[in-house]
């Protein structure tokens, strides 16, 4: 083979090989640790409906804006496991080129290091020796975890308020 021959050839292998990564699936995000978004075509009357239907669900609304259209709210959910959370909601419409969209951001925080209380404590005897020094109990921590039924309230939101559905997943 002559040199012009050889620089085609590896030439060529150079663009196959570009076409074949394009070809593998990309790495999808991952919702463990991950914001869901919801967002669909707003109407004029979106922004109004998705702070009735945030409400609706039970949640707070702790930060409104009626003129950029954007409120945040919170919910949270308090059970007698040894984990609760705190779910936010953020709603926004836009307004961009192509026309007005309703944008549904959904997040859950986890409030662990929560000790679970007995239902029926039974009394103890106290020792007779000075036992040592209790180690402190462990701070609340605080931790995005999977959006779950959260990102549910998303897409209820949005199916409710705007007129199709499109959900992403970003880290």
């Amino acid at each position: 083979m002559d040199f012009d021959t050889r620089r085609m050839v590896r030439g060529g292998a150079v663009i196959a090989a570009a076409a074949l990564c394009g070809c593998f699936p990309q790495r999808t995000p991952s919702m463990e640790n991950g914001v869901f978004t919801s967002e669909g075509v707003a109407t004029f009357d979106s922004f109004r409906c998705a702070q009735t239907a945030v409400t609706g669900l039970g949640y707070t609304v702790n930060w409104y804006d009626g003129g950029e259209e954007t409120l945040r709210a919170e919910r949270r959910y308090e059970n007698s496991a040894a984990e609760s959370y705190r779910g936010y909601l953020t709603v926004s419409v836009t307004q961009e080129q192509s026309g007005r969209y309703l944008f549904v951001r959904a997040e859950r925080f986890s409030e662990g290091s929560r000790l679970p209380i007995p239902a029926n404590p039974s009394p103890q005897p106290t020792p007779v020796p000075t036992p040592p020094m209790p180690r402190p109990v462990a701070q609340r921590s605080t931790r995005r975890v999977s959006p779950g039924p959260v990102a549910g309230d998303a897409r209820n939101v949005v199916r409710r308020c705007a007129i199709g559905e499109h959900a992403t997943v970003a880290e």
